[in-house]
């Protein structure tokens, strides 16, 4: 169970940390 855990955790980290390097990557383009 925690395999599964972390491994949810990791894709959850990733996903938020990755949609906001995105949003900001779009600010600072449009901008």
């Amino acid at each position: 169970m925690e395999l599964i855990f972390l491994s949810v955790n990791n894709i959850y980290g990733f996903s938020i940390s990755a949609s906001i390097l995105a949003g900001s990557e779009t600010k600072y383009g449009e901008a």
